[in-house]
C-alpha cells in the first residue's frame, strides 16, 4: 500500500510463494501469539488458569514436526508430536524429547527477540543530527538504512 511497515509487524509478503517461488531466507516454522484474557471480566480461561490479564496469553512455535506452546502465565510448556499422536497428547516430560523442547524453546526466544518492536533501538543520535534505520525484514533487498531525519 505505499506505507513504511510498523516495527511490530514482523511478517515477510507472501507474493513470492503466490508465484510458486520460495525465497531462501524463508523460515522453517510458524509463530503466533494468542490473548486469551479480558479485562473487564475474567474469562473461563483465566478462572480455570488462575490467570491475571498480564499472565493471560500464549505464544505458539510449529515446526515440522512438533508444535510447543509457552505460557506468559508460569504453566508447564505443551509440547505436541506430529508424528505421534499430535495435538491429542502433550509430550513436554517425554525424557527422550527434552533435546527437541529445548531447541524449539530457544528458537521461539529467539524469534521474539529478533522481531520484537525497536522503535527506540532503530534511532541514534549522531554529529549530523538524528539518524533513523529501518528494520531489516525477511526478503527485503535493501540495507535497512534510511535517514527518517
Amino acid at each position: 500500500m505505499g506505507q513504511e511497515i510498523p516495527n511490530a509487524i514482523d511478517g515477510a509478503s507472501l507474493l513470492p510463494l503466490l508465484r510458486g517461488e520460495t525465497p531462501a531466507d524463508w523460515r522453517q516454522y510458524s509463530f503466533s501469539e494468542l490473548d486469551f484474557g479480558d479485562p473487564e471480566a475474567a474469562t473461563l480461561w483465566q478462572r480455570s488458569l488462575g490467570t491475571s490479564i498480564a499472565e493471560s496469553s500464549l505464544a505458539i512455535l510449529r515446526d515440522h514436526r512438533f508444535t510447543l506452546v509457552e505460557f506468559a502465565a508460569d504453566l508447564p510448556p505443551l509440547l505436541f508430536d506430529h508424528h505421534g499422536a499430535g495435538e491429542l497428547e502433550d509430550v513436554a516430560q517425554r525424557p527422550e524429547l527434552q533435546a527437541d523442547l529445548a531447541r524449539l524453546t530457544r528458537q521461539m526466544l529467539r524469534h521474539r527477540m529478533r522481531n520484537m518492536d525497536h522503535t527506540l533501538s532503530l534511532h541514534s543520535l549522531t554529529a549530523d543530527g538524528p539518524r533513523h534505520k529501518s528494520r531489516q525484514r525477511p526478503g527485503s533487498t535493501g540495507d535497512g538504512a534510511g535517514d527518517g531525519g
